[in-house]
């Protein structure tokens, strides 16, 4: 009897030991083990936004230089008589020649402005090719939106009528 007393007196200061010391001891590891792992996951997640940032840096800078590559000015009038001005510059050294050209009414575009030209012309198919390309491959470009063709008066000319386009961005006063 004395021996199985002692035998549950030991017992007993072992699950007092164990419960008062031990086992909180081992919940406290636990916890700080799924802190870690917690921490880890955190950095992670920080270490792929950052790598995420130069790709942020990289979209804004194009957009920057999207933005830049717009026509301008501090009215619609202003901005017409740029495209104006690029249409001419480039028939002109396309070989085409211009017999008249039409600003239309300006129409908003989300944040932009849609400057909208009708323009006449005369040339040989490769300078309306040549002209073309300038124009919708140039900085800041310009749409063709419509263009119809016909024979010119001179068997080697096409005359040309085209309806394009080309984005603003306004100035403000």
């Amino acid at each position: 009897m004395r021996r199985l007393a002692a035998i549950l007196l030991v017992a007993g200061l072992l699950a007092a030991v164990w419960f008062a010391a031990i086992a909180p001891l081992v919940e406290r590891w636990t916890e700080a083990g799924e802190a870690v792992t917690t921490a880890g996951q955190r950095l992670a997640q920080v270490v792929a936004a950052a790598e995420g940032a130069g790709e942020l840096e990289t979209a804004l800078a194009a957009r920057r230089t999207s933005a830049a590559s717009l026509f301008g000015g501090a009215s619609d009038a202003l901005a017409a008589a740029q495209v104006q001005d690029r249409l001419k510059a480039a028939a002109a050294e396309a070989g085409a020649t211009l017999s008249s050209v039409q600003v239309l009414p300006s129409v908003d575009d989300g944040p932009f402005r849609r400057i909208v030209l009708k323009a006449e012309l005369e040339a040989p198919l490769p300078a309306l090719q040549r002209l073309l390309h300038t124009l919708e491959g140039d900085r800041p470009p310009m749409v063709l939106d419509t263009l119809s063709l016909r024979p010119a008066q001179r068997d080697d000319l096409l005359a040309a009528r085209l309806d394009l386009f080309a984005f603003a961005r306004l100035d403000a006063p």
